[in-house]
């Protein structure tokens, strides 16, 4: 098995080095064992949300989002409203595709292996295609 992991990351690694910088954060993510957590995050783009958004991830699944409005009242969201990058899984799923498939891509982690910084130019001579998802503040629930 270890074996196959390595030959798969090299083979990775030969492909695109952002895929396997992606992969080995991703084990680091997943030998952190967190499943409930929360965290802030902040999608910038020609879109909706601007202000970051505070969610609650129980189990892997969102439990609870925030938006932290900037001149107001925070405004607890629809569970309608979640979107899938807003878990550290589902924010690593956006940061593969974009490494497959948008012309520049800049990744951050932090030391427990979750994207603090995923910056995405889809098409680099394009307007008002990229978007970029920050995060930080990230802490355990603990029971």
């Amino acid at each position: 098995m270890t074996r196959f992991v390595l030959v798969a990351l090299a083979l990775v690694a030969c492909a695109n080095p952002q895929s396997a910088e992606l992969e080995e954060q991703a084990e680091v993510w997943a030998a952190a064992g967190i499943d409930d957590y929360v965290w802030d995050v902040q999608r910038s783009c020609f879109c909706e949300f601007w202000e970051p958004v505070r969610v609650e991830v129980v189990g892997g699944e969102i439990a609870s989002a925030t938006r932290q409005v900037t001149d107001g009242d925070p405004v607890v969201l629809e569970s309608g409203d979640y979107e899938d990058w807003m878990t550290v899984d589902g924010l690593f799923d956006e940061a593969r595709r974009a490494v497959d498939e948008a012309d520049e891509v800049t990744l951050a982690f932090a030391s427990e292996g979750y994207p603090t910084l995923v910056d995405i130019d889809w098409m680099k001579n394009a307007i008002d295609d990229e978007v970029s998802y920050s995060a930080e503040g990230l802490a355990p629930i603990l029971e």
